[in-house]
């Protein structure tokens, strides 16, 4: 069972008892299938944890790096006064022109 059967289930109606099951078994190592109901669950919420603990990680990382390049760029314009002219056009004007129709040749 993947995730997408997971996710497919619960969008199909299924109880949730039947999901949480399936999930259970996805997340639980092949090591652990015969132990108790309560070490398995355990073990699922430490890897859930872990899933979790690691998307906060990312999501902060991803913030401090947002946050660290608006301070540079107020540093560069506001305290050392280097005047950024930046035109989004420039960005897209190559793209454009190589879409439009060729001219007939000569």
């Amino acid at each position: 069972m993947t995730f997408r059967d997971f996710l497919a289930d619960l969008v199909a109606g299924q109880p949730v008892y039947r999901s949480a099951r399936k999930l259970l078994s996805l997340l639980t190592p092949p090591s652990l299938q015969g132990e108790r109901p309560l070490t398995r669950a355990l073990v699922v919420g430490g890897v859930i944890g872990s899933f979790g603990l690691t998307l906060v990680a990312t999501a902060s990382s991803a913030l401090l790096l947002a946050l660290s390049l608006a301070v540079l760029y107020y540093l560069i314009t506001q305290v050392v006064g280097i005047h950024v002219d930046f035109d989004a056009q420039s960005l897209f004007g190559g793209a454009l022109r190589d879409q439009s129709a060729q001219s007939a040749p000569n």
